[in-house]
C-alpha cells in the first residue's frame, strides 16, 4: 500500500484563548539558520473511540485545550513578518480533522513515508512563509477507532526540545478537561519560557543560509529511507566492544558510530577518492549557555558538533573503535564548552557558512547529519486516551539520521536517509547488519 483513502472532515484556524500582549517576537541567529521547513511528529494511539466520543474529544476537548496552550506560546499562533521577526498577530494555527479508511495496524505494520505524510498537515520540506501557519495539527481517525495526531511546527520558532514541551503541555491541559479554570492551566503551562534570545545569539543578515537545509520537494523523492531498530542486547554488546581505555560510550554514541562506519564504507565504495567524512550531531545549548537558559525556552537553541574521519596516505581503513572515540571527543568538546554571546558573532557565521559550503561542494568530503531525541518523553505524551503505541515523523532527507527510543525505552530506532546507491551498499554490509535487529524500507 503506497496510498490510503482519506477524507478531510473539517479544517479551521484555532486562535489563542487570550490575545497576545506582545506584537513582535524577535528571531535570533539560530532561528534564522535553522532548517526553513517544518519539524514533524506523528503519535499513534490505539484507541477504539466511537464516532460520538471522537466528536466530543475533537470539538469539545482538543480544540479548546489547544487554544489554551497557544496562550502560553503565542509566537506559534503568529506569522513570519520577515527574516528577523514573527508577528504575534493571533492569526491562529491550522487544525485539520481527517477520516482514514484503513486500520491503524496496517499502517504501523509497514509505515511507508508516503502513508505517514498523508497523516501530516503539511510536508516537512514546505518552506515557512508569511502566509503559512507556524503550527499545523492534523487529527486522524482510523477505521478501527484509533487516532494519530500529526503535528508540524515551523523550524523558525521551535526545535525538537520546545516542540516536545508544547506537546506535553497541550496533552496535560487536555487531560484536565473543562473542569479547571485558566489559573489552573497557567500552573500546568508555567514551564513555557518565550525569551528574546537575540542578546545571546545576535541576528544577522543570513541571506537565506540554513545550517541544515532540507531537501526541496523534488529532491526528497530521490532519498531512500530506512527504519532501523537496534535491540538493547546488541547495543550493550556494541558498548562493550568499543573499549577505548576511557569512558564507556553512551547508547547514542555507540549506535551513531556504527551507522557512521557503514555510511563511510558506502561512500568510499562509490568514491574511493573521498578523503574525509564528517558527522554533524545536533546538541541542545540551553544548559551550556552562560548564564544557562531555561530548559523549556522556546526557539532553536541548538548547535552541531563535528566528528571527522580522514584517510591518510598509509591508512584508509575504517575502524569502529576509532569512530567511537571521535564521536566521544566531539560530544565532550561540547560538554566542556560554556557558550556565551561572544561565540555567535560574525566570525561564527562566517566559519559555519564556509564549513557547510566546503562539504557541499567538495567531491572529496562526505557528511552525515545526526539528531537524537532519545530520552525525550515522547512516549509519555498522553491526551487522555492512553500513551502512544508508536512515534514517527515522515521525514525524507538526504544523509540525515534521526535516533529515538522505542516504546520500551531500551531499544533505539533510527530513521536513515541516503541515496539509493549508498543505501543499497549499506543494506548488503554484513558487519553492519549483524548489529541490526530490524530493517524496513520506508
Amino acid at each position: 500500500m503506497t496510498i490510503m483513502k482519506v477524507e478531510t472532515v473539517s479544517r479551521q484556524l484555532i486562535k489563542p484563548s487570550s490575545s497576545s500582549s506582545s506584537r513582535l517576537h524577535k528571531l535570533c541567529l539560530l532561528d534564522q539558520i535553522a532548517p526553513h521547513g517544518y519539524n514533524p511528529i506523528l503519535l499513534f494511539y490505539p484507541t477504539a473511540l466511537s464516532e460520538s466520543d471522537f466528536q466530543q474529544l475533537v470539538y469539545d476537548n482538543l480544540r479548546v485545550s489547544l487554544s489554551k496552550t497557544l496562550a502560553y506560546m503565542q509566537p506559534l499562533a503568529g506569522r513570519l513578518k520577515d527574516d528577523f521577526t514573527i508577528e504575534c498577530n493571533d492569526d491562529g494555527v491550522d487544525f485539520v480533522v481527517v477520516k482514514v479508511f484503513e486500520e491503524m495496524s496496517s499502517v504501523l505494520r509497514h509505515p511507508k513515508t508516503d502513508l505517514l505524510r498523508q497523516l501530516l498537515p503539511v510536508n516537512p520540506e514546505t518552506v515557512s512563509s508569511s502566509t503559512r501557519a507556524l503550527l499545523m495539527v492534523q487529527v486522524n481517525r482510523f477505521a478501527c477507532g484509533g487516532l494519530a495526531v500529526g503535528l508540524c511546527t515551523s523550524h523558525a520558532v521551535t526545535d525538537a526540545v520546545s516542540m516536545t514541551a508544547f506537546l506535553k503541555t497541550w496533552a496535560r491541559i487536555n487531560r484536565r478537561g473543562g473542569e479547571n479554570d485558566d489559573d489552573d492551566d497557567e500552573v500546568v503551562a508555567k514551564g513555557f519560557v518565550v525569551l528574546d534570545c537575540t542578546p545571546f545569539f545576535p541576528p544577522r543578515d543570513v541571506n537565506g543560509f540554513s545550517l541544515i537545509p532540507l531537501n526541496t520537494p523534488a529532491a526528497a523523492s530521490s532519498v531512500s529511507t530506512r527504519r532501523l531498530i537496534f535491540a538493547a542486547s546488541k547495543i550493550a554488546a556494541l558498548r562493550e566492544s568499543a573499549d577505548q581505555g576511557c569512558r564507556r560510550p553512551s547508547r547514542v554514541e555507540a549506535v551513531s558510530a556504527l551507522i557512521w562506519e557503514a555510511v563511510i564504507a558506502a561512500f568510499r565504495e562509490t568514491n574511493p577518492a573521498m578523503k574525509t567524512h564528517i558527522m554533524l550531531s545536533a546538541i541542545d545549548l540551553r544548559s551550556k549557555m552562560q548564564p544557562p537558559l531555561p530548559q523549556e525556552s522556546i526557539g532553536n537553541i541548538f548547535h552541531v558538533t563535528e566528528a571527522k574521519w580522514e584517510a591518510t596516505a598509509d591508512a584508509v581503513a575504517i575502524h569502529y573503535n576509532s569512530l567511537v572515540g571521535k564521536v566521544q571527543e566531539s560530544m565532550q568538546r561540547a560538554k566542556n564548552t560554556t557558550f556565551t554571546p561572544m561565540h555567535f558573532g560574525d566570525e561564527f557565521l562566517k566559519a559555519v557558512k564556509s564549513g557547510i559550503e566546503m562539504m557541499r561542494n567538495s567531491e572529496d568530503i562526505g557528511f552525515l547529519m545526526t539528531s537524537s531525541i532519545c530520552r525525550f518523553p515522547v512516549y509519555e505524551i498522553e491526551f487522555g486516551f492512553g500513551k502512544p503505541e508508536w512515534v514517527g515523523n515522515g521525514i525524507r532527507a538526504m544523509n540525515v539520521c534521526i535516533l529515538s527510543d522505542t516504546k520500551n525505552g531500551n531499544d533505539i530506532e533510527a530513521f536513515l536517509g541516503l541515496s539509493e546507491e549508498h543505501m543499497h551498499i549499506l543494506e548488503h554490509n554484513p558487519t553492519f547488519l549483524s548489529h541490526v535487529s530490524f530493517i524496513q524500507s520506508l
